[in-house]
């Protein structure tokens, strides 16, 4: 578990290592932007005759329309399945709420005795 420092904001916070997913994400993230300036480089330059094949990329926008259905997919279907367990988490709690509820007002319930002398007595 992380523990935080309670206070008031520090720029520098943002720059912390600890408990930070930028060590995990730094990597992925400079790979593609290497690969991205490498295709780039090849093709301003024309290295190894590869021009071809990114100049059907660039006028055909199916790739791209294809890709962005995907990730529109993606977020709308990550989204609902966050929304649903918030709603599924929060009602599971409310019940849970209500069961300890019950059971506290079974025990004072169940737990009183009678202080009548004459029930004791029949």
């Amino acid at each position: 578990m992380i523990r935080y420092q309670r206070g008031s904001f520090n720029p520098r916070s943002l720059f912390k290592l600890q408990g930070s997913v930028f060590r995990r994400s730094i990597w992925p993230a400079l790979l593609c932007g290497f690969m991205g300036a490498a295709f780039k480089h090849l093709e301003v330059n024309n290295i190894a005759g590869l021009a071809f094949l990114f100049q059907d990329i660039l006028t055909d926008n199916s790739a791209y329309s294809s890709v962005s259905v995907l990730i529109g997919f993606l977020v709308i279907f990550r989204t609902q399945q966050s929304y649903s367990r918030f709603w599924d988490g929060s009602k599971f709690l409310k019940n849970m709420q209500a069961e300890w509820f019950m059971a506290g007002g079974n025990l004072f319930a169940f737990c009183r005795h009678n202080t009548d002398e004459r029930s004791a007595k029949a």
